[in-house]
């Protein structure tokens, strides 16, 4: 039971600090990659993740492409996107119904 009270606080926080990020001026999400990136990094050398660059009006728009990383849609573990459709997930085996 402790530990189920740990990992609920654990979540919460994160979930707090995600929130507070996605509010933030400073920070934004990388509409290729979906990571957290400085806004302006972002738009002048482009992400330093998956190399996405693009103006503050694609930016805003949130990018047509898909995310690099992506939860498993049945054990949830984070996997690399175009790996997950080309050979399913490497914890589970399942693969994306996309």
């Amino acid at each position: 039971m402790v530990f189920g009270t740990i990992f609920k606080r654990v979540m919460d926080e994160a979930r707090d600090e995600a929130e507070k990020k996605g509010r933030s001026l400073y920070w934004v999400v990388c509409p290729a990659c979906g990571r957290q990136v400085v806004k302006k990094e972002l738009l002048i050398k482009g992400c330093y993740i998956c190399g996405w660059q693009g103006t503050e009006d694609e930016l805003e728009g949130g990018g047509d492409r898909k995310p690099y990383r992506t939860n498993c849609p049945e054990c949830g573990a984070k996997v690399i996107t175009k790996q997950l459709q080309e050979k399913g997930c490497y914890v589970c085996g399942g693969k994306d119904k996309q």
